[in-house]
C-alpha cells in the first residue's frame, strides 16, 4: 500500500468515525485480505512436497548406507569426502572433494531443510491461530538456504571431476614446458575456488534466510500490533469524540510501519530468487563448458 492511499484512507477513517464505528469493517478487510492470499490447496501442496523429499530422503540414506557397508574393510579407506593431491614440485597440496561420497550426505541435509520448510507451511496454514511466531519466520529461513546442500553437492562433485579430467597436474601440464605452468594450476589458486563458491553460497543465503526470518517476525508483531489497535479503537468508539483524530493518525502511522516492513520482506525474497536464479545459470554454464573441455581430451 502506497503513502498516497494511507493518506486517503486516513481522511476517509477521519470522516467517517465521526458518525459510526468503522474499525469493524477495517478489521474485516484485513481478515478478507489475508484469507485471499492463501490458496486452499496449498496444504496438499505442502504434503505432496512433503511426501517427495521424504522419498528423495530415504533413497539418499540407503545410498549412503550401502556405500558404506558394501566395501571390504581394507576399502573403507576410500570413504572420504577430501584428500590431499601431492606434488613433488608443490608444497601445498590440492584439496579433491570426493564426487561420489558428498552427495548423499548433502542430499539428506537438504531434504531435512526442505522437510521443515514444508512442515512450517503446512502448520501455518492448517493452524494459524496456534502457529508460534518462530514458525512462521522459520518458514522463510528453511526456504532460503533449504537447496544450499544440493547446489554445494553439485559444485563439489563437478568440482572432482574437473580437476581429476582436466586440473590434476599430471593432465594440465601434459605437452608443456615445465616453466610455463599455467597461475590457475597452483593449489592456493584452485583450492580457493574450490571451497569459495560454497562458502559464498551458503553465506549468501544464511544472511537472507536469517535476514527475512527478523524481518517477518518484526511484520507479525505489527501485524499483531495493529488488529489490537483496531480492537482498542472499537471498544471504546464514541460518535463525535474529538481524540479521534488522533488516534486515528496513530493507527495509520502503525500502517505505515507495516507497509514498509513488507516492502523489505518482499525485496528480500526478490533477492534471494534472484540469487538462486544467478546460482542456477552459473551451475549450468560450469557444467557445459566441463563437458565440453573432457570431451576435447
Amino acid at each position: 500500500m502506497s503513502a498516497d492511499q494511507l493518506s486517503q484512507g486516513l481522511s476517509l477513517v477521519n470522516s467517517m468515525s465521526m458518525t459510526f464505528d468503522p474499525y469493524p469493517l477495517i478489521l474485516q478487510a484485513i481478515f478478507d485480505q489475508q484469507k485471499k492470499l492463501i490458496h486452499p490447496d496449498l496444504p496438499r501442496f505442502a504434503i505432496i512436497l512433503g511426501v517427495v523429499h521424504i522419498i528423495l530422503l530415504v533413497v539418499a540414506a540407503v545410498t549412503l548406507i550401502l556405500k558404506v557397508l558394501r566395501r571390504q574393510n581394507g576399502e573403507r579407506q576410500k570413504i572420504w569426502l577430501w584428500r590431499k593431491h601431492h606434488v613433488a614440485d608443490q608444497p601445498i597440496p590440492y584439496l579433491v572433494p570426493n564426487g561420489n561420497f558428498v552427495i548423499e550426505p548433502l542430499q539428506i541435509c537438504g531434504c531435512v531443510c526442505y522437510l521443515l520448510f514444508v512442515f512450517g507451511v503446512y502448520w501455518t496454514v492448517k493452524y494459524p491461530q496456534s502457529t508460534p511466531d518462530v514458525v512462521h519466520a522459520g518458514v522463510v529461513f528453511w526456504h532460503a538456504v533449504a537447496l544450499v546442500p544440493g547446489s554445494t553437492a553439485f559444485w563439489l562433485s563437478g568440482w572432482g571431476a574437473f580437476y581429476v579430467v582436466y586440473l590434476a597436474p599430471g593432465q594440465a601440464n601434459s605437452g608443456r614446458s615445465p616453466h610455463k605452468k599455467n597461475i590457475i594450476q597452483h593449489p592456493l589458486v584452485m583450492n580457493t575456488i574450490c571451497i569459495s563458491i560454497p562458502v559464498l553460497i551458503a553465506g549468501y543465503f544464511l544472511f537472507v534466510g536469517i535476514a527475512m526470518f527478523i524481518e517477518i517476525k518484526q511484520v507479525i508483531n505489527t501485524y499483531e500490533l495493529v488488529t489490537l489497535r483496531l480492537n482498542q479503537l472499537s471498544v471504546g468508539w464514541k460518535p463525535n469524540d474529538p481524540t479521534s483524530l488522533e488516534n486515528n493518525r496513530i493507527l495509520f502511522d502503525i500502517f505505515i510501519t507495516l507497509s514498509e516492513k513488507t516492502n523489505r520482506l518482499i525485496s528480500m525474497a526478490q533477492a534471494e530468487a534472484l540469487g538462486w536464479a544467478t546460482v542456477s545459470i552459473t551451475m549450468i554454464a560450469v557444467l557445459s563448458d566441463q563437458q565440453e573441455i573432457i570431451g576435447l581430451l
